[in-house]
């Protein structure tokens, strides 16, 4: 027995170098939030934890696993502001385990009857990560040409998605269009988001829900008052900014929770 147990504290020594060796430490640096992930280096998949870290705060604001690159079991997502936490979602089960009521607003756009319309809402259209992680995915992965900042091509472009009662975008319309690019773009990173979105309830039923993202093209921030913006609107701000002889891209987002600057369109 006492011979045996060397040989297991051996084997599992070596099994365990093994996997560390087929699995490389990924860093993504997106603004203020670094992910932290885990690549097989056979299969390209992620694989085990994963967690975003907010580089101010040092906080951790998701936390959760990865199996073959799919989400698996319970992920933990927190407020970045109060390091309250947001949400528990379990994807092993494909359900909501803990959502703080707190940070969820009580009325939203949703459909009824033949059309959308504001209202009170049993549960708003939540998507599965840390508070204004939607947001701050589509502002981050936005590649706008620099030039067209320089230049003076600025405007306005506004996209309207509608997302079923199973939680799946199945359509989008273009409410006003500037810049076909970026609207293509911010399209393209809605339809592959890594999280998944809960729908809205309304009266105990699952309902299609829509929500709109104005893009502000190198216009004034100050031209937009986002004070009173109501959560079924995610504004952004690209803009450019000088540095040194260097002019850069810069994106912002608002998170308070419209001006009536966008008024909903009725179906």
């Amino acid at each position: 027995m006492f011979k045996i147990l060397p040989f297991i504290a051996l084997f599992s020594a070596i099994t365990f170098t093994c996997v560390a060796q087929k699995l490389k430490t990924t860093k993504q640096v997106s603004g203020i939030y670094k992910e932290v992930y885990l690549v097989d280096k056979s299969t390209g998949f992620r694989q085990g934890r994963y967690s975003v870290i907010n580089m101010h705060t040092k906080d951790t604001v998701a936390l959760g696993n990865f199996k073959n690159s799919a989400r698996v079991g319970e992920w933990k997502f927190l407020d970045p502001k109060s390091s309250s936490t947001y949400i528990i979602y379990d994807y092993t089960k494909n359900e909501a385990r803990y959502l703080n009521d707190a940070f969820l607003p009580d009325s939203f756009y949703v459909k009824i009857g033949g059309g959308f319309e504001v209202k009170k809402v049993d549960r708003p259209l939540i998507y599965t990560g840390f508070k204004d992680e939607l947001n701050w995915r589509i502002a981050q992965q936005i590649d706008i040409p620099i030039e067209d900042l320089i230049e003076g091509n600025v405007g306005v472009s506004i996209l309207n998605f509608i997302v079923d009662e199973m939680g799946a975008v199945k359509e989008v319309k273009i409410v006003s269009g500037f810049n076909k690019e970026i609207e293509q773009e911010i399209n393209k990173i809605v339809m592959q988001l890594p999280g998944k979105f809960l729908p809205a309830i309304y009266n105990g039923q699952p309902v299609e829900s829509s929500f709109y993202v104005r893009a502000n093209i190198g216009l004034p921030v100050q031209s937009f008052d986002n004070t009173k913006l109501p959560p079924y609107i995610i504004h952004l701000d690209l803009i450019s900014k000088k540095i040194g002889t260097t002019t850069t891209k810069r994106v912002g987002y608002a998170t308070k929770p419209l001006s009536p600057a966008i008024k909903p369109t009725r179906n």
